[in-house]
């Protein structure tokens, strides 16, 4: 993902297909990368804004009821199946493909200047650029669904942060595939790499929490998360007390002296309130 706009509910303004595009591609603007749209966005004006001021190429499907579109390139029963029509114009190329009868499709492209049709399936390559392009966003929503930090929330900001949080889990993933040339299947991948990546960013955290008074359970749990042993410490303080004092857990009516204390933060503590671990369970 390069950029977008999140949607915020229902905006004063009016807005047309062609400033949405505009707006997305700041980000890649003057990079002649090509971008592919579906008809909802195509024009012919906007062809050309793409490709004079943003030095973007793009292809994208033409509704049928677009003024700049001859009668002839139209659906027409006269037809026959698999044929294509092309025209020119500078820099944009139009084509009306048939694949059964009565039944047409048009596309224009800035990216192709040619009449090229694949001897196999009988379509024009401009058609299977633009199949070969098309439903990117429809696929990165289905990663995101797929492994999502999403949780119930009525909580608007939040729900925008869990968006932004698994946009940048794939974002990273596919930067990190490039730089390593991957072969790895990108399904079963991003699963181990989310993993990974939690564990990365939460372990310094982790870290410096160990360096606080933590519960036993707690403590092991981390040393397990960061692979690490707990060893003995190497000057442990005597547990004996020099003199009696009073247990600081039991209640103060019960006014129990002790003489022992625990080992690491030397509380006083009677029975009731202390084990005795050997040095290989500290």
């Amino acid at each position: 993902m390069f950029d977008a706009i999140p949607y915020i509910g229902k905006i004063t303004e009016v807005r047309t297909p062609a400033d949405y595009v505009k707006k997305l591609v700041e980000s890649v603007k003057g990079s002649w990368r090509n971008v592919t749209y579906d008809n909802w966005f195509t024009s012919v004006p906007l062809a050309d804004d793409l490709l004079k001021d943003y030095q973007l190429t793009s292809i994208g499907t033409l509704r049928k009821n677009k003024r700049e579109i001859p009668p002839s390139f139209l659906p027409n029963k006269s037809k026959q199946p698999l044929t294509s029509q092309f025209a020119f114009d500078q820099q944009k190329t139009l084509v009306s493909f048939t694949p059964r009868k009565n039944k047409s499709v048009l596309l224009l492209s800035t990216m192709h200047y040619n009449d090229e049709i694949n001897p196999e399936t009988s379509k024009p390559v401009i058609i299977q650029d633009y199949n070969s392009t098309k439903g990117a966003v429809d696929t990165f929503d289905k990663m995101m669904h797929s492994y999502s930090s999403a949780r119930g929330t009525r909580r608007w900001p939040l729900r925008y942060f869990y968006g932004m949080i698994d946009q940048a889990g794939i974002n990273s993933m596919v930067l990190y595939v490039d730089a390593k040339h991957s072969n790895a299947p990108i399904n079963q991948f991003r699963s181990s790499y989310l993993k990974s990546l939690a564990l990365q960013l939460a372990e310094p955290h982790m870290k410096r929490r160990l360096t606080t008074n933590l519960p036993r359970e707690l403590r092991c749990t981390l040393h397990d998360i960061l692979n690490m042993t707990e060893g003995p410490p190497a000057d442990e303080p005597p547990a004996k007390l020099q003199k009696q004092l009073r247990c600081a857990m039991c209640p103060r009516k019960r006014d129990k002296k002790v003489k022992t204390s625990c080992v690491k933060c030397q509380v006083p503590a009677c029975s009731e309130h202390r084990r005795d671990i050997c040095l290989n369970c500290i």
